[in-house]
Parts: C-alpha cells; sequence; structure tokens
C-alpha cells in the first residue's frame, strides 16, 4: 500500500511540473530568468498541493 502511496505522490509531483513548466515556459512572456524560475516553482507547488488534495478526496469519499 504505501508503494502504491509513494508512485501516487511521484506521478502528482512529475505531472504538475510538467504542467507547470508548460505554462511558464511556452504561455508566459518573463523576460527574467529569476522571475521565471519562481512562477514556475510556485505553480508546480500550487498545483501539486491542489491535485493531492483533489486525490485524498476523492480516495476517501
Amino acid at each position: 500500500m504505501s508503494a502504491l502511496l509513494i508512485a501516487g505522490i511521484i506521478l502528482i509531483l512529475l505531472v504538475s511540473f510538467t504542467v507547470s513548466a508548460y505554462i511558464t515556459f511556452h504561455k508566459f512572456a518573463i523576460r527574467s530568468f529569476l522571475t521565471r524560475v519562481t512562477v514556475f516553482l510556485a505553480l508546480a507547488v500550487i498545483l501539486s498541493v491542489v491535485t493531492f488534495t483533489i486525490s485524498l478526496t476523492v480516495y476517501y469519499t
């Protein structure tokens, strides 16, 4: 059971960081590298937390 949970968390993080990279580097016209990295990390954290919360809600209901 714990291996399945870890695999799920890794998949959630992988998808969240991939979507965040796509949005940050292809949809936003940000010139500063530091700002681009900050936006990328912020979006990745937000997406992963939202996705994890949704997955827990679906699992426990």
